[in-house]
């Protein structure tokens, strides 16, 4: 290898601070839409009142949708809007998991935060045909660091678990293996 060394427990330790970071984050998120509607009905008996909807949905002063709270598939999303109707946030839950998608000025989701059914908890960075690029996968077994080409295929993994230990993973440009370690 190069002068530079990777240090599984060290990329280990990353991921479990990003997750960390990322159970933080959903936790703040919950908690600013809590008080953010509750600061929407002030001095209502929340005790006797329920409010029923399919949907809900949050205009600015010029009528314009800011936010939008529905159900998809059986499960609740929530998706946050600017002032050109773009989607910069949205939250909910699907077949593959539960997760927070964040747009960019190009209305292309960039960054994923997420719980697969799998049992897998990550953060991936999506290229410009919002595949991933980058991502960091924690589970009860181990943490995994993978860099994908343009294909969807893998250039780089670095993995570690409980049961099989850990290896590297390294891929030639077009995806054919390259070099690897256990």
């Amino acid at each position: 290898m190069s002068e530079q060394s990777i240090d599984v427990r060290s990329v280990a330790s990353r991921v479990d601070d990003l997750l960390r970071q990322l159970r933080f984050l959903r936790a703040g998120v919950v908690t600013l839409f809590i008080a953010w509607a509750a600061s929407l009905f002030p001095g209502m008996p929340w005790v006797h009142s329920t409010v029923k909807a399919r949907r809900f949905v949050l205009r600015d002063e010029t009528g314009r949708t800011r936010a939008d709270l529905s159900v998809r598939d059986s499960a609740p999303v929530l998706r946050f809007y600017d002032s050109s109707g773009a989607t910069l946030l949205e939250m909910g839950k699907s077949s593959r998991g539960t997760g927070v998608a964040i747009f960019g000025m190009d209305q292309r989701m960039r960054i994923a935060l997420l719980t697969t059914s799998k049992g897998r908890n990550g953060l991936v960075v999506m290229n410009d045909e919002e595949k991933p690029a980058l991502a960091t996968f924690a589970s009860e077994g181990g943490v995994a660091f993978e860099m994908y080409g343009r294909e969807d295929t893998h250039l780089v993994e670095i993995h570690a678990n409980t049961t099989h230990g850990g290896g590297i993973r390294l891929a030639k440009p077009g995806g054919e293996p390259g070099w690897s370690a256990p």
